[in-house]
């Protein structure tokens, strides 16, 4: 393997990312009642077909189909955290202080824009990125239940994937089709790969108590977002959003998409 073959993969392990989070300062706390208003980004892609990335195993078996179907379509693209191991997306999506602490670095501000949460603060953005950035409007909150009231996402859904769906309503999406939304639970159970990156793993030892119930408790809320998001697709006359690779979340996976 190359000197820079081996650099490339330890900027991308478990290792790095402890050394980054040791020579990191603290992490800050996160914005409390940031202030939310209608963003820039309403609208700004009316009429367009969306791909909207989660970071499960499905990305690598089907990479090529993947690869093939952005060719062809020419989809705007949206993915977080890790994903531009996998593609520079036009938007790269970070909700979380850690994931942007552990994964700022793979973002390529040539390639993709940079949408980040309200509550991460402006001087710990600062330390990954200096130039522009928009902020991805939405109410922190796992509780409240999906809505999108002047553009602003009324709850967290849990995950920066599954709020991407929501913003890509919000940017005017005619069509959404989601790739790498694999689910949790009987992976997780399984004791199989979550994410299509190794090094994205969690910290949580597989097959322990605290992995287990962590990792249900997201596909819980993951079921129940999806299932607003897509109500409220319905309920608009919007044609909701279609997962098109193998998923846990059988209803609105579309097998055989990839392969027209």
């Amino acid at each position: 393997m190359s000197l820079l073959s081996r650099a490339k993969q330890f900027a991308t392990s478990s290792m790095a990312r402890l050394w980054r989070r040791r020579q990191a300062p603290a992490l800050p706390k996160a914005v409390e009642n940031p202030q939310l208003h209608r963003p820039a980004y309403a609208d700004r892609h009316q009429g367009a077909t969306f791909l909207v990335f989660g970071t499960g195993p499905s990305l690598r078996e089907q990479a090529a189909k993947i690869h093939a179907f952005i060719e062809r379509e020419q989809p705007i693209t949206i993915g977080p955290n890790t994903i531009a191991e996998f593609i520079h997306p036009h938007y790269h999506v970070f909700t979380s202080r850690h994931r942007l602490l552990d994964y700022g670095h793979t973002f390529d501000a040539a390639k993709s824009k940079l949408l980040v949460s309200p509550t991460i603060p402006l001087h710990f953005i600062r330390q990954v990125h200096a130039g522009d950035f928009e902020v991805l409007m939405y109410r922190d909150d796992n509780e409240a239940d999906f809505d999108i009231l002047d553009g602003v996402i009324q709850a967290s859904c849990k995950s920066a994937a599954i709020v991407s769906i929501g913003a890509a309503i919000v940017m005017g999406a005619r069509r959404i089709v989601v790739a790498g939304l694999d689910g949790f639970g009987s992976l997780a159970r399984s004791g199989q790969r979550l994410h299509y990156n190794a090094a994205s793993e969690p910290k949580h030892l597989p097959g322990t108590a605290a992995y287990l119930e962590h990792y249900e408790t997201a596909h819980r809320y993951h079921v129940r977002f999806l299932r607003q998001i897509h109500e409220y697709m319905a309920a608009r006359g919007l044609e909701p959003f279609t997962i098109i690779t193998p998923t846990e979340f059988e209803e609105y996976y579309q097998d055989g998409y990839l392969d027209r």
